[in-house]
């Protein structure tokens, strides 16, 4: 186990006593407060250095929905970037002006330019 992924992962290197000297009622709440990342892995008092240090830097704390959302959409927009957007225009029955591809859905338009920036007629949710 080189990282720790998941609060599992954060229990099993905990000695498991339930001491509460972390100012957490049980080992599994201190392992799920470091996997959200609202405590640290040293803050065990019963962890030996050699363990702290083996995983120093390595565990990874949880992502808000937000975040993966904003990941998400960061990564769409870097692969619409790629995307030769007027071929793409011509090939669905698109438009495409003004660095921009538009294409009706259900009477809407709806567009995308060469960033990625989605538009439309009406509100719309990445």
């Amino acid at each position: 186990m080189s990282q720790l992924n998941n609060t599992v992962e954060i229990l099993k290197v905990l000695n498991k006593s339930n001491c509460r000297e972390c100012n957490e009622l049980t080992c599994l709440a201190f392992a799920a407060a470091v996997f959200k990342g609202n405590k640290q892995l040293a803050e065990c008092p019963h962890l030996e250095g050699d363990v702290i240090e083996r995983f120093r830097g390595k565990t990874e704390t949880r992502k808000t929905p937000e975040q993966d959302l904003d990941e998400s959409v960061e990564k769409l927009k870097r692969n619409v970037s790629e995307i030769d957007l007027s071929s793409s225009a011509r090939r669905l029955g698109a438009e495409f002006s003004d660095d921009r591809l538009t294409i009706k859905i259900c009477g809407k338009n709806f567009s995308v330019d060469s960033k990625g920036n989605l538009s439309s007629d009406i509100h719309i949710n990445p």
